[in-house]
């Protein structure tokens, strides 16, 4: 068994069951919520934020060990707790609303983003999380984002795709600088990049 899933173990201890469960039960509100008013979602949306957000989603166990060993080394080294966030850990962090730069936190989100993929499908987790996510001013979750952009989703094309993943980097704020248009141009280059080496064109 792997080395980081038995210290996780270990450290649920840490949280109380009713705790996990309270995440457990917004999340099949909002699963539920979702699933009633939208439609799925675009599979290049999907392939998009998954190789911008967490190019192992789909192996996974809800927290990837490899990112968790580089996120150990810089704590470790330079008393950093950043990176290594899967989806369901920012899927986690949201609902619970979370956001306290602290080493308890992010060891209580990988032990609740486990449960979280253990009781709901991978396309219920990444749909649910875009519904949430920030995407700058007036664009909490895909659909606001997209009405801000004047997007239509049934007809999203690759560079519109990559461009949200971008944002959830960089959020889109009320007055769009020119530095942050060069920023959001470039890390959306970045990911159309990698959705070419990924082979999800």
């Amino acid at each position: 068994m792997n080395t980081s899933f038995i210290q996780a173990a270990k450290l649920l201890k840490m949280l109380s069951k009713a705790d996990i469960l309270e995440t457990i039960e917004k999340m099949e509100i909002l699963t539920a919520k979702n699933e009633e008013r939208y439609q799925p979602l675009p599979k290049l949306i999907l392939d998009a934020i998954v190789v911008a957000e967490d190019k192992r989603f789909w192996r996974h166990a809800g927290f990837d060990p490899r990112a968790i060993s580089r996120a150990a080394i810089n704590y470790t080294y330079f008393q950093e707790i950043s990176g290594a966030s899967t989806i369901e850990q920012q899927l986690v962090r949201t609902i619970r609303k979370r956001y306290e730069r602290k080493l308890s936190r992010k060891i209580g989100e990988i032990i609740h983003a486990y449960f979280v993929q253990k009781q709901f499908k991978k396309l219920q987790i990444l749909e649910t999380y875009l519904h949430l996510a920030y995407f700058g001013w007036h664009a909490n979750g895909i659909h606001e984002a997209a009405q801000r952009m004047d997007i239509n989703l049934g007809k999203i094309t690759r560079v519109e795709a990559a461009t949200f993943a971008a944002m959830l980097k960089y959020p889109m704020p009320k007055v769009p600088s020119e530095t942050y248009t060069q920023r959001l141009k470039s890390r959306t280059s970045y990911i159309l990049g990698k959705l070419d080496d990924s082979g999800r064109i």
